[in-house]
């Protein structure tokens, strides 16, 4: 919904009173500015404006113009856990111009470039997650209110995934108010794991909404007594948490999936543009990584060796090794479907727009 007018309708009718003029910084927090539905004009033509020097890297110091955030509004979101609040995400400008050091403005740039290249880049991506609180000493556990999620393989476990289901629930409700299409939700392999899958759509879209999704998490989950975490390895005798990338190219004119074929000699199903897709990706495998993996914790997630089965639950399902294979989740790249590849290594800590903008 881009047109203005159109939009202030909704709203009105939606309830909203304020607005977050949302953008992220160089680690993919979001930051905000809450404003009055008044100054809805404003927040299109002018930007809430930000000291850039006090967020973490975006290119500026203190002594620096600021940074305006212009909201757009094809990511309107009406937030759950705040009726008379909606979120938009928006692109930094500075002195007018765009900012080239906004990770979203920034994913445009390399989206834009690929369309003229006749492409559309189309992803969904599963944000893992934990359930945690602190002990008295500061310390993570696991959220478990009814002391039921101690096993060793939780995975897919209706009784340990039973004291999440209301939290679960309401996530999965506000989210497919907003068209998300949110279709499964499940337990994952570690204690205190969860995963909610939802559609896949084109790639700045799935990126904005990973940064929603985060921010969802975290306020339902405190409703229930609990601190949602993305860090990609809080316990590290358990399965870290990924960001798995599900992705395909598509033609820009007539939405095709070219990553598909009925001609494949290796039998997955996959065009040639296809492979030569995923060689590029398995070529620069470990510069990637530097962006899909960013932190000192996401490198206790990827491991070899022993490690591979250091998790209680016997696998930590988290592939180092550069490859590519059929349904096989034991490689970088699964072939999860014909013409459709999935990248395991992303970490749960990941920037989206900036992890998709180096694919």
């Amino acid at each position: 919904m881009s047109d203005r007018d159109a939009l202030r309708k909704q709203m009105e009718k939606d309830g909203i009173e304020y607005l977050l003029v949302q953008f992220v910084d160089i680690t993919g927090a979001a930051k905000v500015k809450m404003v009055p539905a008044s100054a809805f004009d404003a927040a299109i033509d002018e930007g809430a404006g930000f000291a850039g020097g006090a967020v973490w890297g975006v290119g500026q110091g203190p002594h620096s113009h600021d940074m305006l955030a212009r909201i757009d509004l094809d990511s309107y979101s009406p937030i759950a856990w705040k009726p008379n609040t909606a979120r938009f995400a928006s692109d930094l400008f500075v002195d007018g111009e765009a900012h080239p050091y906004c990770p979203r403005t920034n994913f445009k740039r390399v989206l834009s470039d690929a369309r003229e290249a006749g492409y559309v880049f189309n992803v969904g991506m599963e944000p893992e997650h934990f359930l945690v609180v602190r002990d008295d000493e500061g310390a993570l556990r696991v959220w478990d209110p009814d002391e039921v999620d101690s096993l060793s393989k939780p995975c897919y476990d209706f009784r340990s995934m039973a004291p999440a289901m209301e939290y679960l629930q309401e996530l999965t409700a506000s989210l497919n108010r907003l068209g998300w299409g949110v279709y499964q939700c499940d337990h994952e392999d570690a204690n205190g794991q969860f995963e909610v899958n939802f559609d896949y759509t084109d790639a700045l879209t799935t990126a904005d909404r990973v940064t929603f999704f985060r921010m969802a998490a975290s306020q339902l989950a405190a409703k229930y007594g609990a601190i949602a975490t993305f860090m990609p390895k809080p316990f590290s005798d358990r399965t870290g948490s990924g960001l798995h990338a599900h992705y395909h190219l598509a033609d820009a004119e007539n939405g095709n999936d070219l990553f598909q074929s009925e001609n494949d000699g290796r039998g997955l199903g996959c065009s040639q543009l296809a492979y030569h897709f995923i060689g590029g990706v398995l070529h620069h495998a470990r510069a990637l990584c530097a962006v899909t993996s960013p932190t000192v914790n996401c490198y206790k997630r990827l491991q070899l060796g022993a490690g591979l089965q250091s998790s209680r639950s016997g696998y930590t399902w988290t592939p180092a090794f550069i490859a590519y294979g059929d349904n096989n989740r034991t490689q970088m790249i699964r072939t999860a479907g014909p013409g459709h590849f999935e990248d395991r290594t992303i970490s749960s800590a990941t920037n989206p727009y900036l992890a998709l903008a180096a694919y």
